[in-house]
């Protein structure tokens, strides 16, 4: 048996909010419910975090861009799925007026990880979403959901902590050699 089918829609854009911060704000819309996985990567480390379990209502989607001080290229860029966030994330903006590169699939396939935002800063990262169907996750007393065990070699193997692990966490990529 392998995972089930997701039918979602993204959808979103760059809003206006207080200069300099940067807004980009959307929806998740389903015909089913599903769990969401929040992925930020960079050379040499992951973050991740899980949303909610979403619903036929749609989540809601944000990414913040928020320089640190006046004409300091530091940015602090906060990613958001309903109750799931990244927002540990720092990096230098290669211009003051920068927007992440957004990407957002046509019909995202479940236990695919979707890359969503790229940002050209430094260090380079990607801001991605990885959706599951409610009846491939089992739900904890506690909202926290994770992969149904028989389905984890259909997952992508990056992921795994991700995918047994609490609502959020991170790890470091091993380099080659």
């Amino acid at each position: 048996m392998g995972l089930a089918a997701v039918d979602l829609r993204l959808s979103g854009s760059w809003v206006p909010i207080n200069w300099p911060n940067r807004r980009w704000t959307g929806s998740i819309e389903a015909t089913h419910e599903f769990a969401t996985l929040l992925v930020v990567t960079t050379s040499d480390l992951v973050r991740w975090a899980k949303s909610e379990i979403g619903g036929t209502h749609g989540l809601p989607i944000t990414l913040d861009v928020h320089p640190l001080r006046e004409g300091d290229p530091e940015a602090q860029i906060m990613f958001v799925v309903d109750g799931g966030w990244v927002t540990a994330f720092k990096a230098a903006l290669p211009s003051p007026s920068y927007l992440p590169a957004v990407t957002l699939p046509s019909s995202p396939q479940a236990g695919v990880l979707h890359t969503i935002f790229t940002a050209s800063t430094a260090p380079p990262a990607s801001f991605g979403l990885l959706f599951l169907a409610r009846r491939d996750v089992r739900v904890g007393r506690t909202g926290i959901w994770r992969s149904r065990p028989d389905l984890i070699g259909l997952l992508p193997t990056l992921l795994f902590p991700a995918f047994q692990g609490g609502r959020q966490g991170s790890f470091m990529l091993e380099k080659p050699g």
